[in-house]
């Protein structure tokens, strides 16, 4: 019988992750959930968070328009005042999601 000693490779010993390394790997794991979570999002019928948003800034964009908000903060120099009702945000915000979601 010969005397073989098997050993086991030594873990390698690597430099410390550095700060910049940290932040690349970070990104890199942040992008790759993103990737899986966008076909489970499309297949539960999600809308990407990005098209609710601008649909939201419109319906708020459009509000503020037609009720002149413009020219009411010029003539009172305040924001006082100034409200929306949500149904009306969120019901212009959603017409306008439809109309543009093809």
């Amino acid at each position: 019988m010969p005397d073989e000693v098997y050993l086991d490779d030594p873990e390698p010993v690597g430099a410390p992750e550095t700060g910049s390394a940290c932040i690349a790997r970070e990104r890199r794991d942040a992008a790759e959930r993103k990737r899986a979570e966008r076909p489970r999002r499309r297949a539960k019928g999600i809308p990407k968070p990005r098209l609710l948003d601008a649909a939201i800034a419109t319906a708020f964009s459009d509000l503020s328009r037609q009720g002149g908000l413009r020219d009411r903060v010029k003539k009172q120099k305040s924001y006082e005042g100034v409200a929306y009702a949500l149904a009306d945000l969120v019901g212009h915000a959603m017409e306008t999601f439809v109309e543009h979601r093809v």
